[in-house]
């Protein structure tokens, strides 16, 4: 969230950020323990409990990782309920690393970063792979089908199923790393500003009282041809 301030319904809020950066970024779930429910020998819920005021956030609400492991492979589902009194905005996302140097997928549409590093209007585009850069940044996606495929060099694969509600991507490399960041989000960077601009494709999501919004990544792993 640019400078840590967004406006929504006529009220302005205010976001603590890390310190050394001014930009409001991950939420208050990276700082809170998680608590575990339901744990299984293939399955595992953490659930996040957040009262209203963390990190600035005025709305309490509910937030729940579901993993489950199957034939099919691992999938990880979040929950999110507004345990508040008004209608309440959000946006949610997963941010796995991989070891894998490249991942192919088709997106149509990038939203080029600033320097500030948040994206501004979209561009109409075709991105079908990209891959671990030396300098790091942060490539913003969307009306990319949920589908993306990981590549190593030995053949292995892995394969990202998202739901629908997933609309937005993020890949991510940091300066010098050997590591790939591929997030499915549901919105784009800064999508609480860019939608009270008026931006109707950043995925800002709305919750009413009560209501509760979920979606769905399943991870499947393919080995390489010919391999048993």
């Amino acid at each position: 969230v640019r400078d840590g301030v967004f406006t929504f319904a006529g009220a302005r809020h205010v976001l603590e950020s890390l310190p050394g950066r001014p930009q409001a970024i991950h939420g208050g779930g990276l700082y809170q323990p998680w608590q575990v429910r339901h744990l299984a020998d293939d399955a595992v819920d953490l659930v996040l409990q957040q009262p209203a005021g963390v990190l600035g956030w005025p709305w309490p609400y509910e937030c729940v990782q579901r993993y489950r492991l199957d034939s099919r492979g691992l999938s990880l589902t979040l929950l999110m309920i507004n345990q508040g009194e008004t209608p309440m905005p959000f946006g949610c996302g997963i941010h796995p690393y991989f070891t894998a140097p490249r991942v192919a997928l088709h997106a149509r549409r990038i939203w080029p970063a600033d320097a500030d590093g948040l994206p501004g209007a979209s561009q109409t585009v075709h991105v079908r792979e990209l891959g671990q850069s030396a300098e790091g940044c942060d490539t913003y996606l969307s009306q990319w089908g949920g589908r993306a495929t990981l590549h190593w060099p030995d053949g292995h694969e892995l394969a990202l199923h998202a739901d629908a509600a997933f609309a937005h991507l993020v890949v991510y490399t940091a300066p010098g790393a050997d590591f790939l960041c591929v997030e499915p989000v549901t919105n784009v960077a800064d999508a609480f500003n860019l939608a009270a601009a008026g931006e109707t494709r950043a995925g800002l999501q709305v919750l009413a009282p009560g209501e509760r919004f979920s979606a769905t990544l399943l991870l499947a792993l393919r080995r390489p041809r010919g391999a048993r």
